[in-house]
């Protein structure tokens, strides 16, 4: 089957995935952490990106960022890691400070 559209490809588990829709979109990203030997890089200019309907795999060797990469996409270092780059998920930039003056908290305590 040739794919004629060149906005999507085509896979076995989902017909048509649009290249168009993109959840999450890496930019740049780098990743250092501040230590008593000085300043560590671990991640350096990170890029890809993520359409709906797509799965992404990260591989490489041990000790080359994937687990860092990964952790920061989710907000989860350590506090003495500094980030710089782009993070956008559906457009909204997960690196800019959070506010939480427009936290809901639920009045039902969960069981």
């Amino acid at each position: 089957m040739a794919n004629t559209n060149t906005g999507s490809i085509f896979t076995k588990a989902n017909p048509v995935i649009d290249r168009t829709d993109v959840l999450l979109d890496v930019r740049n990203l780098s990743v250092s952490f501040k230590s008593e030997a000085g300043i560590v890089q671990a991640v350096r200019n990170l890029s890809y990106q993520v359409h709906r309907g797509e799965s992404l795999a990260i591989v490489g060797e041990s000790g080359s960022g994937k687990s860092v990469s990964s952790l920061a996409v989710m907000g989860l270092l350590a506090e003495n890691a500094m980030v710089e780059g782009e993070i956008l998920f559906k457009g909204e930039n997960l690196l800019k400070p959070v506010s939480y003056t427009h936290l809901t908290l639920p009045t039902t305590p969960y069981v």
